[in-house]
């Protein structure tokens, strides 16, 4: 369709292509995801969000979906937790859903700390170096107004760690 948007990414060594009917939507993705901004390739995997009228219910349905693909094609191992470093120390803080890895995190980033993840913390299995996955964070609304962030709707607040300083 005329209206049609793609926005191409890379995870891990593999091009995700991303598409949306809505130009504002694409131009969400590639704010909140430029570390990952790629050029096309012939072997990206696709992805077709869906129609919806509501703009920020499929920034949800795309953030969830490239977050479940970049966590199927990563080589490293991945488990769930947000990591924060400082100087060559990296934290960890693994939690299931809902368990306040992202409130955490950006917490830490609004003090100094520097962005590793929220969601998929990445070791190399040959030499356990850790691997930034730095994917926009996802915040309630709860935890958004608890560390003085506007909450942009009723879904998720997605903020880059940049906009936490």
């Amino acid at each position: 369709m005329l209206n049609d948007a793609a926005v191409d990414l890379a995870f891990f060594g593999s091009t995700v292509s991303v598409q949306t009917h809505d130009h504002s939507v694409a131009a969400a993705v590639c704010r909140l995801w430029a570390p990952f901004l790629a050029g096309p390739t012939a072997t990206s995997i696709q992805v077709e969000a869906p129609r919806m009228t509501d703009k920020a219910a499929q920034l949800d349905w795309i953030h969830a979906k490239l977050n479940s693909t970049a966590m199927e094609v990563t080589p490293h191992l991945a488990f769930h937790a947000g990591a924060v470093a400082v100087g060559s120390s990296v934290v960890a803080f693994p939690a299931n859903s809902g368990g306040g890895k992202s409130t955490l995190t950006a917490a830490c980033l609004q003090r100094g700390f520097d962005y590793v993840t929220d969601e998929g913390m990445c070791l190399d299995y040959v030499d356990g170096a850790v691997r930034p996955y730095p994917r926009p964070i996802g915040l309630s609304a709860w935890s958004a107004e608890l560390l003085g962030i506007s909450a942009t709707s009723d879904h998720e607040t997605f903020v880059t760690a940049g906009e936490l300083g």
